[in-house]
């Protein structure tokens, strides 16, 4: 992927219909191509929108982990609420 390229904009949209916000800017087709966009922003990996982790994780942006949550049970702890201890 290039650097120059929308994904990599701070405008970029990836949930939107027209994924740049900035008005009167050529639509792209292709997001990661290089491109030559004279509104484009450098994203910053904290504050953007798009960056790999916050579209991977469906609670939003943020480097910390729901595993770190000491008040979130974990699966297990789930299950055996819902469905009695088990078996094994």
């Amino acid at each position: 992927m290039a650097l120059h390229a929308c994904v990599n904009c701070e405008h970029y949209r990836s949930r939107a219909q027209v994924r740049c916000d900035q008005f009167g800017t050529e639509q792209v087709l292709d997001g990661a191509a290089s491109n030559k966009c004279d509104a484009f922003k450098f994203r910053h990996a904290l504050t953007g929108e798009a960056s790999a982790a916050a579209d991977s994780n469906p609670m939003g942006g943020g480097s910390a982990s729901m595993d770190d949550d000491p008040q979130r049970p974990d699966g297990r702890d789930g299950w055996e609420k819902l469905f009695g201890e088990s078996s094994q």
